[in-house]
């Protein structure tokens, strides 16, 4: 938490720049030589030992200086101190402004040096960690017309500590263009800083502005913007904001278990699939191997509900040992894919829940081509969501899905798009399943009561034990081990999703392999098949070899 300034000296000198500066206001012109002593003031009270807080009213009438400095003629000034700098530029043709460039601390050059005002787009050699401090390349509808730029650099991040939990990791870098408030659409302001410190394992890098309060204070915010990380650590990592005002890399608390959870969780993911996989091969291979089976209906539905939890599988094994620590365009692919097996999953998961609630409560007519229109459905909505994903927030893989789970390394729909394509389809699914679940297991509890009390075998511990098994495989059918992936903050919550969600291919093999009668009696006649001809053949072999001996 920030420490107030309880002494008078620095109050003091807050409200004697406060003042001076309105007072300058009140007497224009205002030029650089006016200004010079005012900036020195404000490095001294960066300078001392206490955390220092700034109203934001000076932080605005820095921001209005900028605005307002009387340059002569000159097309560019500035002001540069040791813990503050202010840069003035009249952008016009024949001197458009693209950005800023802050010079590394680690290079032998003066501090007055260290600022340069980029009249070219920002050349990539610029953006190493050994060069560079921070940069700003502004849209091209900035310099489009004649205007004022200031950009203020601040080098003591005490001036923007707040009692949220956020910490600055970086230079805070103000830009200010006259008249200026909205980019066009789709543009937006790239800045690119270099982290004082790595994270910390409870915490993630972000990129936030200083947002205003009525009150006079402020605390980072990230909406409107978008961080991405470099896909070489030798790169700064860049920041995209779609306004102009105080920007800084910030550090923020993740949830994170302890490294033997984070641990033991991943072995129980990585033999969950291994047993999906492994049972939605033999799913696979009685596919290849029985035409009477691949031909009904309902196995056609459970096959491609396995292909798409097979797809699902490998993705999770793949993020599980491939760490995406920098965005790259392997990092995206396997993003989409996995966004898409999981789309996919749920679709075909409500299509089984729904054909199972129709065989149980028989309702409606006889819907032709269903398995066309099935599979139109589930392999064709989810391209659907993640095309207008793409084509509404292009950007919407740049993040890593570490602010949501402890262990992610890996790129994955973030903001509104996490909520809308991912979140919002799931919970749906899973409520209409719930609800569609219980309907059934009632309706079957009622039926077996009534078959054995027809028999006058009234047992209702057979009942029980019926449905219970009934409704083992239709949660898993239908999915319903995902509802704990809602909640896996909770550590109880993560290690039950992870169990039940990554062994649900390899439930569904032995309730459709080993548990269903027909295809269990089909594998039986034909392993007693190869095992009989194998017999045959072993005994012809013996024969032969005896009779030539």
């Amino acid at each position: 938490m920030t420490k107030l300034i309880t002494i008078s000296q620095p109050a003091d000198i807050i409200n004697e720049i406060t003042d001076d500066i309105k007072n300058k206001f009140q007497n224009p012109p205002i030029y650089i030589t006016k200004v010079d002593k005012t900036f020195d003031k404000i490095n001294m009270l960066l300078s001392i030992d206490e955390d220092v807080v700034f109203p934001g009213e000076l932080l605005q009438l820095i921001q209005k200086l900028g605005m307002t400095i009387d340059l002569m003629g000159s097309q560019s000034d500035r002001i540069v101190k040791e813990k503050i700098a202010l840069l003035i530029a009249d952008a016009g043709d024949l001197y458009p402004v693209r950005g800023l460039r802050v010079a590394s601390s680690d290079v032998n050059i003066s501090v007055h040096e260290a600022f340069e005002i980029l009249l070219m787009d920002v050349d990539s050699t610029h953006l190493t960690v050994k060069e560079t401090d921070a940069m700003v390349h502004l849209p091209q509808s900035v310099i489009n017309i004649p205007r004022r730029i200031s950009f203020t650099v601040f080098n003591n991040k005490r001036v923007f500590d707040n009692e949220g939990e956020s910490i600055v990791n970086s230079r805070v870098v103000s830009v200010n263009v006259e008249n200026y408030t909205h980019f066009e659409s789709g543009e937006v302001v790239t800045l690119h800083f270099k982290p004082i410190k790595e994270p910390e394992r409870d915490q993630r890098r972000s990129c936030a502005y200083w947002h205003y309060l009525e009150n006079g204070t402020g605390y980072w915010s990230q909406e409107g913007c978008t961080f991405i990380s470099s896909n070489n650590p030798d790169i700064l990592d860049s920041c995209q904001c779609d306004h102009l005002i105080h920007f800084a890399e910030i550090l923020i608390p993740r949830p994170v278990f302890s490294e033997g959870n984070e641990n033991a969780l991943e072995i129980l993911s990585v033999i969950g699939c291994s047993l999906s996989i492994f049972g939605i091969f033999f799913i696979l291979l009685t596919v290849a191997v029985f035409e009477t089976w691949r031909s009904k209906f309902r196995n056609q539905i459970w096959l491609q509900l396995c292909i798409a939890l097979l797809i699902l599988s490998i993705c999770f094994l793949i993020i599980l040992h491939v760490k995406y620590l920098y965005f790259s365009a392997s990092c995206m692919f396997v993003g989409i894919v996995l966004h898409y097996s999981v789309l996919a999953s749920f679709c075909w998961m409500f299509v089984a829940a729904a054909i199972a609630y129709k065989d149980t409560i028989p309702f409606g007519k006889h819907i032709t081509h269903t398995v066309m229109k099935t599979s139109a459905f589930s392999w064709g909505a989810p391209i659907v969501i993640i095309g207008i994903l793409l084509i509404s927030a292009p950007r919407s893989y740049v993040g890593r899905f570490e602010d949501m789970t402890p262990t992610g390394s890996f790129c994955y729909p973030s903001g509104p798009g996490l909520w809308l394509s991912v979140f919002m389809p799931i919970c749906l699914t899973l409520l209409i399943n719930v609800i569609a679940f219980f309907y059934m297991i009632r309706v079957i509890y009622k039926s077996e009561q009534n078959t054995k009390l027809g028999k006058q075998k009234a047992s209702y511990r057979e009942v029980a034990l019926k449905c219970t098994s009934t409704a083992f495989v239709l949660m898993f059918l239908f999915g319903l081990p995902w509802i704990f992936g809602l909640f896996a903050f909770n550590i109880v919550a993560a290690y039950l999703f992870t169990i039940t969600v990554t062994i649900q291919g390899f439930v569904l093999f032995l309730f459709i392999v080993c548990g269903y009668d027909d295809t269990r009696k089909a594998w039986i006649n034909k392993l007693q098949s190869i095992f009989n001809t194998t017999s045959r053949n072993v005994s012809k072999f013996v024969s032969s070899s005896t009779h030539l001996n």
